[in-house]
């Protein structure tokens, strides 16, 4: 297991220089905490109705809530869950996924009718939309058009066909959209999409291993796209963190989502927006597998479609000091977890031993972006995070 280490946007040494990228972003409605999917989770945990009635669970909410870090200011530009059984187990998602990425065409008219003309689409929303509010809400956003509607496959490819092909590109790493924070991306904004789906890959474990095995480029600000191929663009942080303890069922989830948040924000050297941390982590518990409750002991460790073990993982996609025109970096932090309680469906045992670890990496990506570059290079935030890729492959 590697060292740990905070990840930061200007490593020591660094010029004070501020670069920026032309982007175009606008201010987003955070995801926040639903009662109503809160209680069906808890009640999947084993937790009484006394424990999951709705004065008990405003107050579960509230107590979290408060107790979250309130101290942090990156932003970030919406979250996502990684989900290795989300392709392998629907055929026709596959398919469309297939279908949509191998469209070669510049045309979004062209694009749009051959979304709305696979059969499959409609069962590849269905799979990244299902039982996820927060990813509904974005989905909502980009298309125009309300999940369920009869017109919905139609609304989103002919309002944003290129929405449609980023969320094909995310699915086929195993993710899909699951909250927002306090900034989005607009539609017509191309660096969003690219980086977005290349953080999306590069978070890998294994990949992000081999990058962070490179050696960092040397004077980082002055670096263009094209120069230094054998070094990595993105600064690098690492956490960690295992927490024991015996707790009665709803203090062990309270702890959970707080000590969720805490390790969060701690993973950056100026720590996470309260909202965007709320955002993030508000439903977790949404997406867990029928299989964590089959026992006497709850484990939220899985296996995939090879049958080898995974834990739950969700990332949460950072902006640097965005405005609507411009921002100074992007980045990812992947927060992987397991919450394990022993044998929490026994109502007589008051307390259970309870175990939570985190794994959680970052990628961050200071803009080095120079409008009067004097050899031409405009280096953008998506050439960085597409050297890397290719970097860590």
């Amino acid at each position: 297991m590697p060292e740990e280490w905070q990840a930061s946007w200007r490593e020591q040494g660094e010029p004070p220089e501020v670069y920026k990228d032309p982007v175009s972003m606008d201010k987003d409605n955070p995801t926040t905490a639903d009662p109503k999917q809160l209680q069906k989770d808890l009640r999947r945990l084993g937790l009484g109705c006394e424990q999951t009635e709705e004065p008990a669970l405003r107050e579960f909410i509230a107590q979290v809530r408060e107790e979250l870090p309130s101290d942090g200011t990156v932003q970030a530009a919406g979250v996502g869950t990684r989900d290795y059984q989300l392709l392998s187990g629907s055929p026709a998602a596959s398919r469309f996924v297939e279908h949509v990425l191998g469209l070669t065409t510049d045309q979004d008219s062209e694009l749009a009718d051959a979304i709305v003309a696979h059969q499959d689409a409609a069962e590849f929303f269905d799979r990244v939309l299902r039982d996820n509010p927060g990813g509904q809400q974005a989905a909502n956003a980009m298309a125009g058009s309300s999940w369920g509607s009869a017109d919905f496959v139609e609304d989103f490819a002919k309002n944003d066909p290129r929405g449609v092909v980023f969320l094909a590109q995310l699915a086929r790493a195993n993710v899909k959209i699951t909250g927002a924070t306090t900034w989005k991306w607009t539609r017509d904004d191309e660096t969003g999409r690219v980086t977005r789906s290349d953080l999306t890959e590069l978070s890998y474990p294994a990949r992000w291993a081999r990058l962070n095995g490179k050696e960092p480029k040397t004077q980082r600000a002055k670096c263009r796209k094209g120069q230094q191929q054998d070094k990595r663009w993105a600064n690098t942080g690492f956490r960690h963190h295992v927490y024991n303890d015996s707790l009665a069922d709803a203090s062990a989830i309270k702890k959970h989502y707080k000590t969720m948040g805490g390790n969060l924000t701690s993973a950056l050297d100026e720590g996470l927006d309260k909202q965007c941390i709320e955002g993030a982590i508000a439903n977790q518990l949404a997406f867990l597998k029928d299989e964590s409750f089959a026992g006497q002991d709850f484990d939220s460790r899985t296996k995939d479609s090879g049958g080898n073990d995974v834990d739950q993982e969700f990332l949460v996609f950072l902006v640097y000091q965005p405005t609507r025109d411009d921002v100074q970096g992007v980045g990812v932090v992947a927060v992987q977890w397991r919450l394990t309680v022993e044998k929490f469906r026994q109502k007589k045992q008051k307390t259970h031993p309870t175990s939570m670890e985190f794994w959680i990496r970052t990628l961050l990506y200071p803009s080095v972006y120079d409008p009067n570059d004097p050899k031409g290079l405009r280096t953008m935030l998506s050439d960085q995070t597409t050297e890397d890729l290719r970097l860590a492959q």
